[in-house]
Parts: C-alpha cells; structure tokens; sequence
C-alpha cells in the first residue's frame, strides 16, 4: 500500500527536536558549516566507507516519529549487512548502501 508524510509536518516536528536539543544545551553545528566541511571533501576520489560519516539526514527522527516502519526498515538494512542506511528526503523512501554488486 502506497504511503508517504507531509513534508510541512516532517519539518515542523525537526524544527522541534532541534529547538529541544538546543536548549539541552547540545551545541549544534551551523548550515554553513556542514556545507564547508563537505565542500572540502574530495567526494570523486575518496573510499565511499571515509564519506558515511557525512551521509545524514537531519529531517530521519521526526519522520520516523510519524512512521516508526520507516526506523524498522533502516534496522532491517542494517542487520542485513548495508554500509549505510538512510531515508531519503522528508520521508518514507529509504536508501541502502553495498559496497559493490555481489554485496548488494
């Protein structure tokens, strides 16, 4: 059965969780200075297991708080041997990295 999220009610529920962080007093790295430390990144030449640290998806908690399936397929992903797993966008479509074909 087809499914998917509001993008709107996707982003308004991470804006809450990193207004909570914030005042937790987590200090929080700024737009700018994600997209310096990637920009820096030799994303052509560099081994893909050195780029999943910077493989992320800051909107991922607040969508699986309106859809937990979506952090059960993650795990499932997971458990199954992916490098990464990740939804994509605000919602429900997930993303699983193998390190080559036969991997996968």
């Amino acid at each position: 059965m087809p499914r998917g999220l509001s993008t709107k009610l996707v982003f308004e529920r991470s804006d809450k969780f990193i207004a909570r962080r914030i005042e937790a007093g987590e200090v929080l790295p700024s737009q700018s200075e994600q997209l310096e430390k990637c920009l820096g990144i030799d994303w052509g030449s560099t081994s893909f297991r050195h780029l999943t640290p910077y493989l992320n998806n800051n909107l991922q908690e607040a969508a699986e708080e309106f859809d937990p399936d979506i952090g059960v397929a993650l795990r499932m992903g997971r458990e199954a041997g992916a490098i990464v797993s990740l939804m994509a966008g605000s919602g429900t479509t997930c993303l699983f990295l193998a390190g080559d074909e036969e991997h996968a």
